[in-house]
């Protein structure tokens, strides 16, 4: 029987030293929002179209919530002691 703590401690390299849960979370994010660019039309409701600045706040608070996490990537990654190679 595997011990509680080694098998904790696996699961505190896999998700802290490898960033697995950020990885896992990010990529249906990032599909979803790449398949929001390119099948993107103008947002219209009972023949009436919203004006720009309404969509561009819209995408912005969109964008909001997805830039956060590779920020954070960039982060660690640019502020964690050793070379790229060490820190992967």
């Amino acid at each position: 029987m595997i011990c509680p703590l080694v098998l904790k401690d696996h699961w505190e390299v896999l998700i802290l030293k490898y960033g697995l849960i950020d990885s896992i979370l990010f990529l249906p994010q990032q599909g979803v929002f790449i398949f929001s660019l390119v099948t993107y039309s103008p947002l219209k409701y009972d023949g009436y179209e919203y004006p720009g600045w309404g969509q561009a706040i819209g995408w912005i608070m969109a964008l909001s919530s997805i830039a956060c996490i590779p920020a954070v990537m960039i982060y660690k990654l640019a502020t964690t002691p050793g070379s790229l190679q060490e820190v992967m």
